[in-house]
């Protein structure tokens, strides 16, 4: 009998977290026998190839075809469900996952009740659902970023003298900017990759990795890093604490690898001294890393994980529009029409503040 699985994602558009994310879950869940579909809410023809590679359908939510009865539906961004159900969407199992606690379109569904797991991407992000939004810590399952197998089994050969430097990131701060030419003028090669000025756009793979002794960045590319062996500089936007290790690892994964942890803010010569004269440690170090992210970071470890949870708990009833809750299904459908007619997520990105009003609506009216 055939599987079917559907995961939701607002921008299918680019290279960035939620597009790996959710390519590399829909993997995964193809290898387990799932046909995989995604709908998205802002696409792009280049995307449909790429998730193409991952095993996974994309459509935009405009087109996607609603007679296909799934198993389980992996649902990002909470104005794509209420749409979906309103067009009479069938499924067995819901699955409500968030990937950031700051963004409002990353929110859980106002529904939690009718939701058979959450999924959080931390501790924080979890307790702050139970505290302030009263979801069961029961229901509620953290799963950080992953690096899926290639990652892990990926034949790096490290260099315990520095020559390669990779920055991967979509919004460089200026220190990072300066540090480049600082490093160039002291002989090092260094890349960027990433949509932003000097940055080439990529798919971070383990070969595009493997071509480099260090890795700048925050988030995912932490994971995947640390999965191959190569030290990673943990640094962006919001700062950073420099080079991941055991001492700092568990500080820095409770805030995502995401540098808030101190918000440390650096210079340019301060960032280039700490990546050259603390390389041959963190080079030492790579290996006992690589090893606690096998650990904590396998995605086929976690994602089966999450199955056998989801599949031993009692299915919960399915939510249905009403006069309750009409003006969610009313608003979903107003902002999910309207982000259809966005070209890019970076240049039209959903009004974060309109959306902020009627969550907070929501759950003041309890919808």
């Amino acid at each position: 009998m055939n599987k079917n699985v559907l995961i939701t994602l607002w921008f299918a558009d680019g290279f960035h977290g939620g597009v790996k994310y959710s390519a590399e879950l829909g993997n995964h869940l193809h290898s387990l026998g799932y046909t995989v579909y995604l709908c998205g809410v802002v696409t792009t023809d280049e995307m449909v190839d790429f998730f193409a590679q991952y095993n996974v359908r994309l459509y935009n939510i405009k087109n996607f075809p609603t007679d296909i009865n799934f198993d389980l539906v992996w649902a990002h961004h909470w104005p794509i469900m209420p749409y979906l159900i309103r067009k009479d969407i069938k499924y067995r199992r819901l699955v409500n996952s968030s990937i950031s606690q700051f963004l409002l379109l990353e929110r859980l569904l106002s529904f939690h009740e009718n939701v058979d797991m959450c999924i959080t991407l931390g501790r924080q992000q979890k307790q702050l659902y139970i505290t302030k939004y009263g979801v069961p810590a029961d229901k509620i399952e953290v799963l950080p970023n992953m690096a899926p197998d290639e990652f892990f089994e990926y034949n790096y050969s490290s260099h315990a003298i520095l020559r390669s430097i990779a920055i991967v990131t979509n919004h460089p701060p200026r220190e990072i900017l300066d540090s480049v030419k600082k490093l160039k003028r002291r002989g090092f090669n260094v890349v960027i990759y990433g949509d932003c000025k000097g940055g080439r756009p990529v798919n971070i793979t383990p070969e595009v990795l493997a071509k480099h002794d260090v890795i700048i960045t925050i988030g995912k590319t932490v994971q995947y890093s640390l999965a191959m062996g190569i030290p990673v500089y943990n640094y962006d936007v919001f700062g950073g604490s420099g080079y991941i290790t055991p001492q700092n690892i568990d500080e820095e994964e409770l805030h995502n690898f995401s540098g808030r942890s101190h918000r440390t803010k650096k210079s340019a010569a301060q960032i280039v001294d700490e990546i050259i004269n603390n390389y041959e440690m963190a080079h030492k170090l790579s290996q006992q890393l690589k090893v606690i992210a096998k650990e904590r970071y396998s995605l086929s470890a976690k994602i089966n994980n999450i199955l056998k949870r989801l599949k031993s708990k009692k299915p919960v009833k399915h939510i249905i529009e009403n006069n309750t809750n009409r003006f969610l299904f009313d608003y979903c459908e107003m902002v999910v029409c309207n982000g259809t007619a966005h070209k890019s997520k970076y240049s039209k990105k959903t009004n974060e503040s309109s959306l902020g009003r009627l969550w907070r609506h929501i759950r003041t009216r309890k919808i």
